[in-house]
C-alpha cells in the first residue's frame, strides 16, 4: 500500500500504512492516523490524541490537555493538577494555587493569599498588604497605602494624618494639622503645635477665651472673666470694649471697669 512521492521519487507508504521490511507496506492501528510501527503513531485519526508513549487515546492523562488543532495530548504548565491549554489551569499540584491569571505557582501576590482549602489565591481583606487564611494582617503597605500594622489586632491602620473610610484600600489624608481624623475634614487628634478646636479642626493657635493646653493638645476655655489665659487659669488680658473688664496685675483676674459689677 503505498503511494509515489514525487519530490524523493520513492514509493512510500499510505496514509494508515507504516513502512516495514517486506515489500507490502503493514498497516497501522485503527486510531492512528500515520504510524511508524504498529505500536508507534505519529498522529492520530480524529477524536483521537497522540500521548507521549506515542499511542493515541480518547482521552488524555490528568496533568495534560487535548490539543485539538494539532491532535495532540499536551502538558499543561508547571505547577498545574489539570489544565484545559498552556495558559488556563482549572486545578494545582500540593503546595500551589491557583492564581486570577488562571495559572499555578506556589506563592501569591500581594494582598492575598493561599487557601489550602480551595487551592486557590484569595483576597486579603482591604487593609491587609499580605494576610494568613483567618484574614489576620501580617504585613502593611506604609509608602502607598499609608499604614501600619498594629500587632494586638493584627489589623494595618492609618498612619498619622491619615484617615480609614473602612473601604478604601489606601487611607485617605486629613486636614493640615491632624495626627488622628474620622474623614478628611474631622479631627480628633492634633499633631505637636497644633490644637483642637471646637470646630474639629487643628490650628498653631487657639481663639480668644480659649488656652492651648500643651498636654490635651486642645483648645481649652478660659474662665469666664478672661479674654487670653494661662493654662493654670490666670489671666493674660481682658477685653474692656465688649466684657467691660480690665487686668488687676496682682490677682491675674479680669476685673469689671468702674462703673460695672
Amino acid at each position: 500500500m503505498r503511494v509515489l512521492d514525487t519530490p524523493s521519487a520513492r514509493c512510500i507508504p499510505m496514509m494508515g500504512y507504516f513502512e516495514s521490511t517486506v515489500t507490502i507496506s503493514s498497516s497501522c492501528s485503527s486510531v492512528c492516523l500515520s504510524c511508524t510501527s504498529l505500536l508507534l503513531c505519529g498522529s492520530c485519526s480524529p477524536t483521537y490524541f497522540l500521548r507521549s508513549d506515542n499511542m493515541c487515546y480518547a482521552f488524555c492523562l490528568i496533568g495534560t490537555y487535548t490539543d485539538i488543532q494539532n491532535g495532540r495530548c499536551q502538558p499543561c504548565p508547571s505547577g498545574c493538577l489539570s489544565c484545559t491549554s498552556n495558559s488556563t489551569c482549572t486545578a494545582c499540584l500540593t503546595g500551589n494555587y491557583l492564581q486570577p491569571n488562571q495559572l499555578c505557582s506556589s506563592s501569591c501576590a500581594a494582598r492575598s493569599y493561599g487557601n489550602t482549602l480551595t487551592t486557590r489565591c484569595e483576597a486579603c481583606p482591604y487593609d491587609c498588604y499580605t494576610c494568613d487564611q483567618n484574614s489576620n494582617c501580617l504585613s502593611c503597605n506604609s509608602t502607598q497605602d499609608f499604614r501600619s500594622l498594629d500587632p494586638l489586632t493584627s489589623r494595618c491602620v492609618p498612619l498619622p494624618g491619615y484617615f480609614d473610610d473602612s473601604v478604601s484600600v489606601v487611607c485617605g489624608q486629613c486636614v493640615s494639622g491632624c495626627s488622628v481624623c474620622s474623614n478628611g475634614t474631622f479631627c480628633t487628634s492634633c499633631f505637636v503645635d497644633f490644637y483642637l478646636r471646637g470646630d474639629q479642626l487643628c490650628y498653631s493657635t487657639c481663639l480668644a477665651y480659649f488656652f492651648a493646653n500643651r498636654n490635651s493638645l486642645t483648645c481649652d476655655p478660659c474662665p469666664y472673666d478672661c479674654y487670653t489665659c494661662t493654662s493654670t487659669g490666670n489671666c493674660l488680658s481682658c477685653n474692656d470694649t465688649v466684657d467691660f473688664r480690665t487686668l488687676n496685675t496682682s490677682t491675674s483676674r479680669c476685673v469689671p471697669l468702674t462703673g460695672y459689677f
